[in-house]
């Protein structure tokens, strides 16, 4: 990408993992680095930082079905997301990651862990074991 110029649209989704957040004159400065480069940069300005999606914070919450939820999962590409389901063996997981592969509604769907640095990262979640779900700055529950 070495002819971008002037005048160009160019667009990103980047990973990132928040390692510290600090105020500088007045303006949020976020420290970052891309899970997927290790690069570290920074992210300043209230503007930015309000375009930012995460898989932690949510404003709402509201209570839907289970096939809902998991058609919510299937529609979560090119975001960061929370999920709680349960693993093959009935203990409870939260993956914090992205939407890689769908399956039908009530079949797996494979998510990229992104809290695993190292190592195989896919990880399969079960839409028949879904609880919930936080995505786009609200929490989905199952009802």
């Amino acid at each position: 990408m070495t002819n971008i110029k002037a005048g160009d649209l160019v667009s990103t989704t980047r990973f990132l993992k928040v390692n510290r957040r600090k105020t500088v004159t007045d303006r949020p400065v976020l420290e970052v680095t891309d899970v997927h480069n290790g690069l570290d940069f920074e992210i300043r300005g209230q503007d930015l930082v309000n375009q930012l999606d995460t898989a932690n914070d949510f404003d709402t919450t509201e209570q839907i079905s289970k096939t809902d939820l998991a058609k919510k999962l299937t529609e979560s590409y090119n975001v960061v997301f929370s999920v709680c389901f349960d693993k093959a063996n009935g203990e409870e997981r939260i993956l914090r990651g992205r939407l890689m592969k769908p399956e039908p509604l009530l079949g797996r769907s494979h998510c990229e862990d992104l809290e695993i640095e190292d190592g195989h990262k896919l990880r399969l979640v079960d839409h028949r074991t879904l609880k919930w779900m936080i995505v786009n700055g609200v929490k989905y529950t199952v009802k």
